[in-house]
């Protein structure tokens, strides 16, 4: 009788891997490249909303200047003769609306999938009883400057993660 030898590894061993372990390497693959991918959409949306503020640079000069010379903030489109609220309208957006020295921007058009309807809001920040101190504006969830007062209402309804940073915080 002749003894086994040892030292040759049984034909099972050596046939590859199971289906468990491709498996296995496979989700670890697939995890791996879904944190690869950067969020674009994100992205893509910070940029159009960044684009659609940047076109009421104008109105909110007419804002200030409203405020130096009243020491109010418009009531409304019609107080410093901007057009309709659906008349300002951009790439991204389909209606500007002034509410008490806020700019209402009502996202639209073009706008990344999902946020259309969405609205992000850039308001005028003063210092009350000092009509001759600076205006400093902040838009959608960025939070008011010690010793400073917002005008009009925040409607920002939009996910902080969609908001450029200057919105954020």
């Amino acid at each position: 009788m002749r003894k086994p030898n040892n030292t040759q590894s049984s034909p099972k061993a050596s046939a590859g891997f199971s289906l468990i372990e491709l498996m296995v390497v496979l989700a670890i693959i697939a995890i791996l490249v879904t944190l690869a991918i950067p969020n674009t959409k994100g992205r893509m949306t910070r940029g159009q909303i960044e684009e659609s503020l940047s076109l009421l640079i104008d109105y909110q000069s007419q804002i200030q200047a409203h405020y130096k010379f009243t020491g109010e903030f418009p009531a409304n489109n019609g107080t410093i003769g901007l057009p309709d609220p659906e008349k300002i309208v951009g790439n991204y957006m389909v209606a500007v609306t002034l509410a008490d020295g806020a700019l209402h921007i009502e996202l639209g058009n073009k706008i990344a999938e999902g946020q259309s309807g969405r609205v992000v809001t850039i308001y005028p920040v003063y210092v009350p009883g000092s009509p001759m101190s600076p205006i400093s504006w902040v838009c959608g969830l960025s939070a008011v400057p010690e010793g400073m007062t917002a005008a009009g209402e925040n409607l920002t309804d939009i996910e902080l993660a969609y908001l450029p940073m200057r919105c954020r915080y």
